[in-house]
């Protein structure tokens, strides 16, 4: 199955604000294909592992994740680990860290875990538009991505 043009992002978010903020910058980027959101390790788990979800339905495949640090039940760090755990040890889509860390030891870390970009989120909001016009433009107009090698199930909260 391959990897389309209509690949959905999941935005690994669980403050409401923050969530209102990339959905916005993402949308002044000219991203119109589908956003689903993940609240916690739990929902993200659901969306990415199978054996998680239990029956996959008919949806779109992710192209993109967006992850958040810390998650109400459990850490970013947590859910790479699973992911990897699940998948053979690679990650089923590319990860993208959105965080307001720059520590040097999370960077190393989560590039150590498999991530594909580490992005310390500006305070500015056009800043952050600019840094999100980026990311589509690189990740989702530049990048050939291989073909998908699991169907993704469907997240707990879909939002258009």
């Amino acid at each position: 199955m391959d990897r389309s043009e209509n690949g959905a992002l999941l935005i690994v978010e669980d403050s409401d604000e923050d969530y209102a903020l990339a959905l916005w910058a993402l949308r002044q980027a000219g991203c119109a294909r589908a956003i689903r959101r993940a609240r916690s390790l739990t929902e993200a788990l659901a969306c990415l592992c199978p054996e998680h979800a239990g029956a996959l339905g008919e949806t779109p495949l992710l192209d993109l994740v967006l992850l958040d640090l810390n998650l109400p039940d459990g850490t970013g760090q947590e859910l790479l680990l699973a992911l990897r755990a699940a998948h053979g040890q690679a990650l089923p889509v590319p990860v993208i860290v959105l965080t307001t860390s720059s520590n040097p030891r999370d960077v190393g870390e989560f590039y150590q875990l498999g991530v594909s970009g580490y992005l310390v989120k500006p305070l500015d909001r056009e800043r952050f538009a600019a840094q999100m016009r980026v990311v589509v433009d690189y990740w989702l107009r530049t990048v050939r991505l291989p073909p998908a090698f699991l169907p993704v199930a469907p997240c707990p909260e879909q939002t258009a």
